[in-house]
């Protein structure tokens, strides 16, 4: 494929970075039904939970937290991409280091994580603080349709984290 010309690209660019400052942003929590692929809802006040396992990746032996289904996105008419904005921590129940990997693709996480599919953030707060905290997170453009995941690192057994993710979708 032939690369784009200099003004196109900075054309594309500057679209974008405009859109990205100046679109909607929808907030998510958790579905009541993880069984099949509408695993968030933007109608609701419950938040999604990732586990850790003890100094790994993980959710306790499980699966990693389902964020996205296949059936979440699009949000809009006419919606071809989204990206993860920011998340809004609401619990956690260690007071040490948080680690987080959303994780995106078609296939498994294994698949997502093999293939690079993914943006890490880090996190800390003394549980005994009433502050809840809004993180940016950095994502490329992802398709709608796109299975999405989080998995949690902490040096604790079964800490978990609780929180609700902010995306942008897209058009083009």
């Amino acid at each position: 494929m032939m690369a784009l010309p200099r003004w196109l690209q900075f054309f594309t660019e500057a679209h974008y970075a405009e859109e990205h400052v100046h679109n909607k942003e929808r907030w998510f929590g958790i579905s009541a039904d993880q069984g099949g692929e509408d695993w968030a809802l933007q109608e609701t006040l419950a938040p999604f939970i990732a586990t850790s396992d003890a100094n790994v990746w993980g959710t306790a032996g499980t699966d990693p937290a389902k964020v996205f289904g296949t059936a979440d996105t699009p949000i809009f008419v006419g919606g071809k991409y989204f990206d993860f904005h920011r998340v809004l921590i609401v619990a956690n129940t260690s007071a040490s280091l948080y680690k987080l990997r959303f994780i995106w693709g078609t296939g498994t996480v294994a698949e997502g994580v093999a293939a690079g599919q993914y943006s890490e953030f880090m996190f800390i707060r003394d549980i005994a603080s009433i502050q809840r905290k809004i993180l940016e997170v950095m994502s490329p453009k992802i398709a709608v349709g796109t299975r999405a995941w989080v998995e949690c690192w902490n040096a604790t057994e079964n800490a978990t984290i609780s929180f609700f993710v902010g995306i942008h979708e897209y058009a083009f």
